[in-house]
């Protein structure tokens, strides 16, 4: 029997994946041997890759990478939304709004979603980073936007995430 609760579900998410995000390391390891079905979107320390078809090249009826996949998939039903480094500090965000018939069974504790983005933001930016990590439906979060809402004038019929600066 797999340990991957997902087998059961009829969803299949890896088989209509927008883009996830991955360090270099994971790039090379998961994503480079199979680099004519999944393009760059974004390039740096973290790339945010997207699948041709909206397939993941790993899946094939079943996870083929599942025991030692990518942060961003382990992670899964939370998912980061913006990293960006700021000096030696890298501000990551990451919520859990994701459509998932079995969200409840799979969604890690805050602390393990935490670990886990840590864990990513370090091997993309080395070990001397200082990650600061913030839920996108935490109250500083949203004190943040408001603030970033008042000084830039685009009122509250703005809903999106914080843009890139």
């Amino acid at each position: 029997m797999s340990p991957n609760p997902c087998l059961d579900c009829e969803t299949n998410c890896c088989t209509r994946l927008s883009s996830i995000r991955v360090s270099q390391n994971e790039f090379e390891s998961y994503f480079a041997p199979r680099r004519d079905e999944v393009v760059v979107l974004n390039d740096g320390p973290i790339l945010e890759i997207a699948m041709k078809g909206g397939v993941c090249p790993h899946f094939n009826r079943e996870c083929t990478a599942y025991e030692g996949r990518p942060v961003e998939c382990e992670l899964f039903p939370h998912t980061t939304h913006r990293i960006r480094a700021i000096g030696p500090f890298v501000l990551a965000t990451y919520h859990h709004r994701v459509v998932c018939p079995i969200r409840s069974e799979l969604l890690a504790t805050d602390a393990r979603a935490r670990e886990l983005i840590t864990a990513l933001v370090r091997d993309a930016y080395g070990g001397r980073c200082w990650p600061i990590l913030l839920r996108e439906d935490a109250p500083v979060y949203q004190l943040l936007r408001r603030a970033y809402l008042a000084l830039t004038g685009r009122g509250q019929e703005w809903r999106g995430p914080l843009p890139e600066a």
